[in-house]
């Protein structure tokens, strides 16, 4: 069998799987009925160096199953944070971390992660030197990378572009990759044990982050990656990490280089991870590899149909967005000729919103789910992403984590953004994970 990743596909696969089916919807129908929100209330938050989902979490009546349904990673009745430090405070708060308990730690610059309990949550966000507690952004492998009809892709292949590469002419000068350390990272390996050996390396050279082994069985996108890289230097030796967040990236990166990597890939990425200029914490990491003799080889996205990108525009002065600037307000998840599709019941909904203001935003946007009502025959809100942007240090021109977003009923689903405050003189971009979106660009 041939192994080829034909990413072009994944909307099609996805859509077969999951049974989408294109909805009786009026593509960007009843604008105006999202009116009801048109004057949210006054954002309020008991702790304000907390975001909003773990305000949440502190004052749910069932801590557990609310982390469940927010998505949250949690530990018994711990939950992963980032605990963001002041400027020059690392290490005062990485002891007060350390000795109040904070299990799993890992630091990237002035970022800590770990899991924290409700009171150590609360006491962190006391704390003098801290700027702010929030949920990590994680990384959310596209729905098509879950399915286990797609595990048949694993194993027992040949990547078809072998020859394209020249890597027989290679491999017959006896040059397959010995003595060479490569890393990859990516969001899981599920199924590597049973390919070691064969379409993977032996398990002699093939080492795994420790910090990292919890997320291993999370998707098979790296196991698929890693087969590729097996075919191109087989006698290379594999350093993998699995990693959700880019504090595990900045970490997996430095474990590498201290055991002599010098060749890493990578096939993740998620939009609220920084900037998106060569700038942030994940940047740095990776300019400092190479700065240090590395070469980082990076997947480029297979998700444009699933992205959109422009300008803030309101004409009619509602407070929402207007994608195109002819007054459409929702923008729904689409078969990729534009057409809404009923999403099943039960689908959790992942997509992330960012604009241009990365050190201390002033605009402050909300960013909704919005589901088609057939009995009425308009949009209504059915999730919200609402955390506070008013300048304050350490905040992020980011919303990802919705209230609810947990598909309740088969129907069409889309995305609004609404202007909460601020200046409008904003650019913005979002992704979804369904791997399509009417207004690409």
């Amino acid at each position: 069998m041939v192994r080829g990743r034909r990413f072009g596909l994944a909307s099609l696969f996805f859509a077969l799987l999951s049974g989408f089916v294109e909805a009786e919807v009026p593509l960007y129908e009843a604008k105006a009925r999202l009116g009801p929100v048109a004057s949210p209330p006054v954002k309020k938050a008991r702790w304000a160096k907390l975001d909003r989902t773990l305000n949440a979490w502190l004052e749910a009546q069932e801590a557990r199953k609310f982390a469940q349904q927010a998505g949250l990673r949690s530990d018994g009745d711990a939950v992963q944070v980032y605990v963001v430090a002041a400027q020059g405070a690392e290490e005062k708060v990485q002891t007060f971390l350390t000795e109040r308990g904070c299990t799993k730690l890992l630091r990237a610059e002035n970022i800590f992660q770990c899991f924290a309990d409700a009171p150590l949550v609360r006491a962190a966000a006391e704390q003098p030197e801290v700027l702010v507690v929030r949920v990590p952004s994680y990384y959310r492998p596209a729905p098509w990378e879950t399915q286990i009809g797609l595990r048949a892709l694993t194993g027992s292949m040949t990547t078809e572009a072998l020859t394209a590469m020249n890597v027989p002419a290679w491999h017959s000068a006896g040059i397959q990759g010995q003595g060479v350390k490569v890393g990859i990272i990516d969001g899981g390996f599920t199924g590597y044990q049973a390919l070691l050996g064969s379409d993977l390396p032996p398990a002699d050279r093939f080492m795994i982050w420790p910090d990292g082994t919890a997320n291993m069985a999370d998707t098979e996108h790296g196991t698929m990656c890693a087969e590729i890289v097996y075919d191109i230097v087989p006698q290379a030796t594999m350093y993998v990490a699995a990693t959700v967040t880019e504090v595990d990236i900045v970490n997996a990166v430095q474990w590498m280089q201290s055991q002599g990597v010098k060749v890493i890939t990578m096939s993740q990425g998620w939009l609220s991870w920084g900037p998106g200029d060569g700038t942030g914490t994940l940047a740095t990491a990776v300019n400092n590899f190479v700065s240090s003799g590395g070469f980082w080889a990076n997947s480029a996205g297979n998700s444009r149909l699933a992205h959109w990108q422009g300008s803030w525009v309101d004409n009619d002065g509602d407070g929402w967005l207007e994608f195109d600037g002819t007054g459409r307000e929702v923008n729904c998840v689409t078969d990729g000729a534009g057409n809404c599709v009923n999403i099943p019941a039960q689908k959790r909904i992942f997509a992330s919103l960012v604009w241009n203001q990365w050190n201390n935003p002033q605009t402050d946007l909300d960013f909704y789910i919005v589901k088609w009502d057939a009995s009425s025959s308009q949009w209504v809100v059915f999730g919200k992403s609402a955390d506070t942007q008013n300048g304050q240090v350490g905040q992020r021109p980011v919303e990802e984590n919705f209230d609810v977003a947990t598909t309740d009923q088969e129907t069409a689903y889309g995305f609004a953004v609404k202007l909460y405050s601020g200046p409008t003189n904003v650019q913005l971009e979002f992704f979804n994970r369904f791997d399509n979106n009417p207004l690409a660009v």
